[in-house]
């Protein structure tokens, strides 16, 4: 049996699966990976064009006097596109890899957007509560690529997993 923990990651990565360019998304992710480190080069298929991956982050948790824990989850969101650079010089085509980094991310928060619970509202009380922080200071030759930081907001029975 799944932890609510996993239930909920679970949850964000079928949610972000289904982003799709017919419904005015810049990009179709080829593959959501819930992953446990990055750089995971394995989750790095060069034959798709736009991957995101899934890693949780740190937990806190509070005990209710409800019996229940209310859980926050960090979760960071890798958005990698194929990016093929005419030079190895990584400068050269910066502004074009910044767009197609900043246009992934946009769709994450546009798809976040339409619903804060995720098509889960038995599992995931909120996932906006608090923001997004976006890092696009990485570089990874070949892909261009932002990491979205966000928390997930649950809560699970006190006494259960």
């Amino acid at each position: 049996m799944a932890s609510r923990h996993e239930t909920a990651v679970e949850a964000l990565r079928a949610f972000l699966a289904a982003i799709n360019t017919n419904d005015g998304y810049s990009y179709t992710p080829g593959a959501v990976v819930r992953i446990n480190v990055f750089p995971d080069q394995i989750s790095l298929d060069s034959s798709l064009q736009t991957i995101y991956l899934i890693r949780p982050g740190e937990e806190v948790q509070e005990l209710k006097d409800s019996g229940n824990t209310a859980v926050h989850l960090e979760i960071f969101i890798l958005v990698v596109g194929r990016f093929l650079e005419p030079t190895d010089n990584p400068h050269e085509a910066e502004q074009l890899r910044w767009q197609m980094a900043a246009d992934m991310v946009h769709d994450v928060l546009q798809k976040l957007g339409t619903d804060n619970r995720l098509g889960a509202p038995s599992v995931v009380i909120d996932c906006a509560r608090g923001g997004y922080r976006t890092d696009y200071e990485r570089y990874l030759h070949g892909w261009a690529l932002a990491e979205i930081r966000m928390v997930l907001h649950f809560h699970r029975a006190t006494a259960g997993r």
